[in-house]
């Protein structure tokens, strides 16, 4: 895998508008991987938004709120895991895949530490969305060099 440039992202988002998949399933893995630690931090919730855009167009701080409250719901109802399987459910094979762990990589590397947690979250993600491990740690360098490089 490589940097998700603009262009590679249209098609994906092409592909997977063809083939009927749930964006929101991306957003939800930002979300879970934001709540991975138990804590989502405001710098989490700036990333998450502004990999909303690419996905979803501009979204307003109630709205993030709005979805952050159902997810966390449908979280303490069903866990980490469930969430994570459900969500890796809807996007494994699909072109969104990449997509969103690219971006849920992204929001848990935003305040620039990972813990424990999120390290095996990270991974936990890359398996259900069919991403083997060497490539998802490959992918996590990547974020990191886009993001702070």
């Amino acid at each position: 895998m490589h940097k998700l440039d603009d262009e590679r992202l249209a098609a994906a988002l092409a592909a997977a508008e063809e083939a009927g998949t749930d964006r929101g399933a991306v957003l939800e893995a930002m979300f879970l991987m934001a709540a991975a630690d138990g804590e989502v931090s405001d710098v989490e919730i700036a990333q998450f938004a502004s990999r909303c855009r690419p996905l979803v167009g501009e979204v307003a701080p109630s709205e993030v709120e709005g979805m952050f409250l159902e997810w966390g719901a449908a979280l303490e109802e069903e866990g980490w895991e469930r969430r994570v399987r459900s969500v890796g459910k809807a996007l494994v094979g699909t072109p969104l895949a990449e997509v969103a762990f690219r971006a849920a990589v992204a929001v848990a590397l935003a305040d620039d530490y990972v813990v424990g947690a999120e390290s095996h979250a990270m991974d936990v993600l890359a398996e259900a969305l069919g991403i083997g491990l060497d490539e998802a740690h490959g992918v996590v360098r990547e974020v990191y060099d886009e993001l702070f490089g």
